[in-house]
C-alpha cells in the first residue's frame, strides 16, 4: 500500500514515526521548499539551493535507527556557538556538502537514503526558487514564509500563492499519481501544508487521483493562519486549496 504525506514539517515527522513501524507500508512525503527564514536563508543566499531543514527531518523520520542513536543525533546536532556556524545543523551542512559533490539536492537526498538505509522516498515538492505570499483581509500582502509564518498580529488570511509561481517536481506528481492514501497535515495550514498545494500542478494531480485523502487536523491554532477558526472551517479551506472533497479526517 502506497502512502503519501505531502507537508513534511514537523506535523508529518510524527506521523511517519507512526507509520513506518508497519513494514508492508511504502511510504513516501513530498516536502515544501518556500522555507526562508535562519539557517534556510544561508542556505537559498549563500549556497543557491532550497531549503534543506524539512528534508533533513522527513529522512530522520524514516530512518529505522534500531538501537543506534549516534548518526541521528550527529545529523540533529545544532551549533551553539561560533560565528558564521551558530544556529546551524550539521545535518544542513552535510546536505550541501553532499549537493555540491553530486551536483544537485536530489542526488543529495538519494545518498542520505543510502547512508541511512531508507527505503521511502523523499521527495521536493518543486526544484524552482519561489516565495510564499499571503494577501490578508485588510489588503495587506506579506512575502516569505518566514514573515508569514511568525506576523505581528492576528489576522485572516485571504489569498496564498506563490511568486513567482513554481512547476512541481515530476517526481511529486508520479508520487501523487501511485499513492492509495493522501495524507495532508497536520501542520500549519498555509505555511507548511497549503505551500506545497499552490504548486503548479499538485492540486490538479490529487484531483485526478483516485487516492483517499486524509486530513490531520492540528491539536492548536496558529497565530496569522488559524486563530479562532473551526476544525470545520480548516477543513473547508483545505478542500477549497485541492478543489477535492477529503475522505477521512482525524481529530
Amino acid at each position: 500500500m502506497n502512502i503519501l504525506l505531502i507537508g513534511g514539517g514537523t506535523g508529518s515527522t510524527v506521523v511517519i514515526e507512526g507509520l513506518k513501524k508497519h513494514k508492508d507500508l511504502n511510504l513516501s512525503v513530498i516536502v515544501g521548499m518556500m522555507d526562508d527564514g535562519g539557517s534556510n536563508a544561508v542556505v537559498r543566499d549563500e549556497f543557491g539551493l532550497l531549503p534543506l531543514s524539512d528534508i533533513r527531518k522527513s529522512l530522520l523520520a524514516l530512518y529505522d535507527s534500531g538501537n543506534d542513536e549516534v548518526l541521528r543525533k550527529l545529523f540533529l546536532y545544532r551549533f551553539s556557538i561560533g560565528e558564521g556556524i551558530k544556529g546551524h545543523t550539521l545535518g544542513n551542512l552535510l546536505m550541501v556538502a553532499m549537493s555540491d559533490i553530486l551536483g544537485s539536492e536530489v542526488e543529495a537526498i538519494e545518498m542520505f537514503k543510502t547512508i541511512f538505509g531508507i527505503k521511502g522516498d523523499v521527495i521536493p515538492v518543486t526544484l524552482d526558487n519561489s516565495r510564499l505570499v499571503a494577501e490578508y483581509e485588510n489588503g495587506d500582502i506579506i512575502e516569505g514564509e518566514h514573515l508569514i509564518d511568525e506576523p505581528e498580529d492576528d489576522r485572516n488570511i485571504s489569498k496564498f500563492y506563490l511568486k513567482p509561481s513554481a512547476k512541481a517536481n515530476p517526481e511529486a506528481i508520479r508520487a501523487i499519481e501511485r499513492a492509495d492514501f493522501i495524507i495532508l497535515g497536520p501542520g500549519d495550514l498555509y505555511t507548511t501544508t497549503l505551500a506545497n498545494i499552490v504548486v503548479d500542478g499538485i492540486k490538479e494531480s490529487i484531483q485526478m487521483s483516485k487516492a483517499k485523502i486524509i486530513c490531520i487536523g492540528n491539536l492548536m491554532s496558529k497565530k496569522g493562519q488559524t486563530r479562532n477558526i473551526t476544525q470545520s472551517d480548516y477543513l473547508h479551506i483545505m478542500e477549497q486549496y485541492i478543489g477535492k472533497n477529503a475522505d477521512y479526517i482525524l481529530i
